[in-house]
């Protein structure tokens, strides 16, 4: 077996308590300990596919030398890419983009084309 098949089994607990029953017969949940470690490896996923590997690893900054929050190494690594910020708390993501008057002026006019 492997780590999907145990976080995707189906833990089929009866709990009972006083005249009520619940049979817990679907779930991704094998214990309450384990759905923090499913969110955040989720949520982790989701940062890379939204973010990208190059940008998430600037963002993050050498494993030796973490960046601090909000802050990068250098300039030239701040600026190479137009995802300035990005934040995510729980299920919202919250991203600053800063954008070229050439590149914003290309954006708008393929959103334009494409609408």
């Amino acid at each position: 077996h492997n780590i999907a098949d145990y976080m995707s089994g189906k833990n089929n607990v009866n709990i009972n308590f006083k005249d009520m029953n619940h049979i817990n017969g679907y779930g991704i949940i094998r214990g309450l300990q384990f759905s923090s470690f499913v969110f955040q490896y989720y949520a982790l996923v989701v940062d890379l596919l939204v973010l990208g590997l190059t940008r998430a690893s600037d963002i993050a900054g050498p494993p030796r030398m973490p960046n601090e929050f909000m802050q990068f190494t250098d300039l030239a690594t701040e600026q190479r890419h137009p995802i300035r910020l990005y934040c995510r708390y729980v299920d919202q993501v919250h991203i600053l983009f800063r954008f070229t008057d050439e590149e914003a002026k290309d954006l708008i006019q393929r959103f334009l084309t494409e609408n």
